[in-house]
C-alpha cells in the first residue's frame, strides 16, 4: 500500500462526513442537539408561556422548568419535568405555543395496530393507536389532542404500573390506584443529555429508553411507527460500522458517518439471491425497474416513493405476490406487506425481519476495527464476515480487487457458500460476480468503477447467508484526491 494512504482516507472521511459516535454514546444525547441553556433547577417560567400555563391550569402537571428557555433557530423552548413548550412568534396568536413532540423524538412511537370492536374506544386512525380507557379523563383534562397529542402506543402493564405515550406527553399510574391519579411521565427530563440532566427524585422515565443516533434517518422515514421499536442499543460491529436493530429493519453507518448517511442492513437478499426478471406487470400503476427486470406493485408504489426507496429499501426482488391473505414483496432491505385491516393510510407496513437479526458480538476486550491483512476473530454468536480492499486509495478508472473471508460461529471456515454484494457505485447499485468461498472461507474479485471521481468515497455490503446463519459486513475504498503512479 502506497505510504500515507491512511491520512489521506483519513482527510477525505473529514471532509466528507460529519462524526456521529462521540455526542451519541450518552443516553439521550442525540435527543436535544444543540442545547443552549444551562440546567438551572427552579428557574423561572419564561414570560411567553406563563399565561398559556396559568389558562390551562397545568403548571402542577408539568412540573417545574429543567432549563432556561433557549431559541433553536426562531423558536423559543423551554423544557419542563414533563413536557416541552416551544413559543413561535410567526404563528397566528392563538396558537404561538404548543408542545413539542418529545414522544416522538425519544422514539417511543410503535407501529399501528386495528381498530377495536369496541365502538366506544377512542381510536385514532392517523397512529392507529386507542387512548386506554382508564386514560381518557386525565386526557381530556389535560386537553386533548391539542395539548397531549395522538396516541402512538398502546397502553402497557409492567412491573406494577400501567402507561401509554402521545405525541407530546405521556401518562402513567400505578395499577392499584384510580383513574384520578393519572401523572406525566418525565418526558422533558428524559429529553434532556444525560451529562446535564439534573436529579429529580420520583420522577417516572419512559422504561426501556434507547440512544437514537439514527433520528434523522428514522424520523425522515416515519420513525419506530414504520420501523419498529429498537431491540438494541447501538453497538459496533466486527466491520467497524456503527449499527441498531429495530423490530422491522437493521440500521447502520460507517463508522464516523453523519447519520444523514445511515443505511438498511440487506435483510431481504439475506433471503436469498433476486427471482428470474419478469415481464412488466399488467397491473395499473405497477413501476417496473429494470436494474432489477421486477415491477412494484401499485399497492407499495405510493410507500416507496415516500420513503426514497430506492435509497432506502433497494431494488425489488421478486414480484408481490400473496402469502395467505398478506400481498408482499420481497426488496434488497426489507420486505412491503398490506395489512387491510389497519387505516388505508397506514396498510403498507414493513415485515418484521429485525426481530429475527442476530448482531455478531463481539469477544470481551476485542478492538472492534477491522485489521485486513489478519485473520479474523470469531464472534460469540453466529458466523462473521470480514472483507478488505487491496487498494484503499486508488486512481479513478483503476481496477480494485476485493477479498472475502467467511466464518462459522466456531471459528472454522465456511466454505462453498456464495457472498452477495452490493457495491454503491457513482452510476448507483452494482451487483459483481462473486465467487464462492474456498476451503479456507476466502474469495476475492476484481471490480472497475467508471465515472469514480477524485475523492469519492465507495461503500460496498456484503452478506452471506446459509446453513450456518446470517452475517454481514462492511467496506469502503476512495479515490485519491491526487493521482499517484501505478
Amino acid at each position: 500500500m502506497a505510504p500515507g494512504w491512511q491520512g489521506e482516507m483519513r482527510l477525505l472521511s473529514l471532509r466528507r462526513l460529519t462524526v456521529l459516535l462521540a455526542p451519541c454514546f450518552v443516553l439521550t444525547a442525540c435527543n436535544s442537539a444543540g442545547l443552549e441553556g444551562t440546567p438551572q433547577p427552579g428557574s423561572a417560567i419564561a414570560p411567553e408561556f406563563v399565561e398559556w400555563i396559568a389558562d390551562r391550569e397545568l403548571a402542577g402537571d408539568f412540573g417545574d422548568p429543567l432549563i432556561s428557555a433557549r431559541r433553536e433557530g426562531g423558536i423559543l423552548r423551554q423544557t419542563f419535568l414533563n413536557a416541552e413548550l416551544a413559543f413561535d412568534t410567526e404563528a397566528a396568536a392563538d396558537s404561538r405555543v404548543s408542545l413539542s413532540p418529545l414522544g416522538l423524538t425519544l422514539g417511543l412511537a410503535e407501529p399501528p395496530v386495528s381498530q377495536p370492536p369496541d365502538p366506544a374506544a377512542r381510536y385514532f386512525a392517523r397512529t392507529g393507536h386507542t387512548v386506554y380507557t382508564g386514560f381518557l379523563e386525565a386526557y381530556g383534562r389535560l386537553g386533548g389532542e391539542g395539548v397531549v397529542g395522538a396516541p402512538i402506543s398502546e397502553v402497557r402493564f409492567e412491573e406494577g404500573m400501567i402507561y401509554q405515550y402521545f405525541a407530546n406527553l405521556g401518562l402513567y399510574r400505578e395499577q392499584g390506584a384510580p383513574p384520578s391519579e393519572v401523572e406525566l411521565i418525565a418526558f422533558g427530563l428524559a429529553s434532556l443529555p444525560g451529562v446535564v440532566r439534573p436529579a429529580q427524585e420520583g420522577a417516572f422515565l419512559p422504561p426501556g429508553l434507547r440512544d437514537r443516533p439514527f433520528a434523522a434517518f428514522l424520523d425522515r422515514y416515519g420513525g419506530e411507527a414504520f420501523f419498529g421499536r429498537a431491540l438494541s442499543d447501538p453497538y459496533l460491529t466486527q466491520d467497524g460500522s456503527l449499527e441498531q436493530v429495530y423490530e422491522r429493519a437493521v440500521l447502520w453507518a460507517p463508522l464516523g458517518a453523519a447519520d444523514s448517511t445511515a443505511h438498511l442492513r440487506p435483510l431481504g437478499l439475506a433471503l436469498g439471491a433476486a427471482e428470474p426478471p419478469a415481464e412488466l406487470s399488467s397491473e395499473g400503476g405497477a413501476e417496473y425497474v429494470p436494474a432489477s427486470g421486477h415491477s412494484i406493485h401499485p399497492a407499495f408504489t405510493a410507500t416507496y416513493e415516500r420513503i426514497d426507496g430506492e435509497q432506502t429499501l433497494g431494488l425489488p426482488l421478486d414480484e408481490a405476490h400473496l402469502d395467505g391473505e398478506v400481498l408482499r414483496q420481497r426488496f434488497e432491505n426489507g420486505i412491503l406487506e398490506v395489512h387491510d385491516q389497519l387505516p388505508a393510510a397506514l396498510a403498507v407496513q414493513l415485515a418484521p425481519l429485525g426481530q429475527t437479526y442476530t448482531p455478531p458480538v463481539l469477544p470481551e476486550g476485542e478492538d472492534a476495527t477491522p485489521t485486513p491483512a489478519s485473520a479474523p476473530t470469531a464472534p460469540a454468536v453466529g458466523p462473521v464476515v470480514r472483507t478488505w480492499v487491496e487498494a484503499p486509495m486508488l486512481n479513478p478508472e483503476s481496477e480494485q480487487r476485493i477479498h472475502i473471508e467467511v466464518l462459522q460461529s466456531g471459528g472454522a471456515p465456511w466454505a462453498g457458500v456464495v457472498p452477495l454484494v452490493r457495491v454503491a457505485a457513482p452510476e448507483g447499485a452494482v451487483y459483481p460476480s462473486v465467487p464462492a468461498t474456498d476451503a479456507d472461507g476466502r474469495c476475492s474479485f476484481s471490480l472497475l468503477l467508471h465515472g469514480l471521481q477524485r475523492g469519492e468515497i465507495v461503500t460496498y455490503e456484503v452478506v452471506v447467508t446459509g446453513e450456518h446463519g446470517t452475517a454481514y459486513a462492511v467496506g469502503q475504498f476512495a479515490a485519491r484526491l491526487a493521482p499517484t503512479n501505478p
